[in-house]
């Protein structure tokens, strides 16, 4: 199985898998802990994949249900194979054929006490539901990166709002100065003889605008 960009081993994978007990050991306290499973299944993709947290959020999503879709299949097929020798051993169905190629490597599923086929699909069930769970929980992560993003994108534009209507503030009290500076020549004039007289100017420029 390739996984984005990742080469990720059946037999590998369901070794993985068995070493964490949270996933698939209904007997243990940990299966029941949300928590625990969530861990227990990070430390199986980060065999495959170091960097997985280091991954954009939607690239961790779609890992987490690429494998937890792989395991769910493989899980099912184990259970299909165990139904059938179940019936092959009653008499009812036995023929020759080829066993599941991964039977063996899962036979760590049926030393779960009392651990039948529909229990195990009960266990897919539940894992399906922790999977949307998690995937709602990224969901959310995505969206308050989103609504972070807009925020500052939102802030930056009423930023650059508010400088250009400064600016143009600026701009209308120019005009304005000009305009009221080209009244009184005493200010800018020097052919006129008021301009040469400091006490001239200043009444100019002290003259209500």
């Amino acid at each position: 199985m390739k996984l984005l960009g990742h080469h990720v081993n059946t037999a590998a994978l369901i070794h993985e898998v068995e070493q964490h007990p949270a996933i698939w050991n209904t007997a243990v306290e940990e299966y029941e802990d949300i928590v625990e499973r969530k861990n227990a299944w990070l430390a199986v993709i980060m065999k495959f994949i170091p960097q997985f947290n280091n991954k954009p959020l939607a690239e961790k999503n779609e890992t987490v249900a690429v494998i937890r879709k792989k395991w769910k299949a493989i899980r099912s097929c184990y259970a299909r194979e165990l139904q059938k020798k179940r019936k092959e051993n009653s008499g009812s169905g036995a023929r020759r054929r080829r066993q599941y190629i991964y039977f063996e490597d899962l036979s760590f599923l049926g030393t779960v006490s009392k651990q039948t086929t529909s229990r195990m699909n009960e266990e897919v069930e539940t894992d399906a539901s922790l999977e949307n769970e998690e995937n709602y929980e990224m969901g959310l992560e995505v969206q308050k990166e989103d609504k972070k993003a807009k925020k500052i994108n939102y802030n930056q534009s009423t930023k650059k709002t508010h400088e250009d209507d400064a600016l143009t503030q600026v701009l209308e009290n120019t005009e304005d100065l000009i305009h009221e500076v080209e009244k009184h020549p005493v200010i800018w004039n020097t052919a006129m003889k008021e301009n040469k007289n400091k006490f001239e100017r200043r009444n100019a420029w002290r003259a209500p605008f």
